[in-house]
């Protein structure tokens, strides 16, 4: 009985293997599907599955599933120089690299919206007598001037074109 239902776990883990084998094949095929659409490149895939049964079977498999197609194009990835084979690859510390760039650009363009905002407020808090101008730090002060000098300037825009073209509704 024990003997039984160690054989029958077994099969059921191997059910679940392939189970999971064949969805993350499927979502792989979708993804080169669309970098064959979307970049205009020619992908291909093989997959290799061990059925881990008494024979040992694997099963290769491959996409596009004409294996004639498949091995043309990796025969005409292999024909290209070293140097166009790398031309679009990435090496892990390359894309880390690459990504903490467009991190950190995106991060200190939300700093400045952040910090334009609280001069805004400190703005609006000194017209409203809420704070002093002598409570504030030079660094506040310096950035409160550039920023309605900014503003300034963008009025002095909208008026000379409303001089120029009345029509327009500004």
């Amino acid at each position: 009985m024990a003997g039984r239902k160690r054989q029958s776990r077994a099969t059921q883990q191997n059910v679940n293997k392939k189970v999971t084998f064949e969805k993350k094949k499927k979502s792989i095929i979708k993804k080169l599907q669309e970098l064959s659409i979307l970049c205009g490149v020619d992908t291909c895939a093989i997959f290799y599955y061990n059925q881990n049964d008494e024979d040992g079977d694997r099963s290769v498999e491959t996409w596009p599933s004409s294996r004639s197609d498949a091995i043309s194009i990796i025969n005409k990835y292999r024909n290209m120089s070293e140097m166009e084979q790398g031309r679009n690859m990435l090496n892990p510390e390359l894309y880390a690299q690459q990504k903490i760039k467009k991190l950190s650009d995106q991060l200190k363009k939300v700093q400045q919206q952040n910090r334009q905002k609280e001069v805004e407020n400190m703005i609006h808090q000194c017209l409203d007598g809420e704070i002093s101008l002598k409570d504030l730090s030079g660094t506040d002060k310096n950035d409160m001037e550039h920023l309605l000098i900014k503003y300034v300037n963008r009025i002095k825009l909208r008026i000379n074109l409303m001089e120029k073209h009345p029509e327009l509704h500004l």
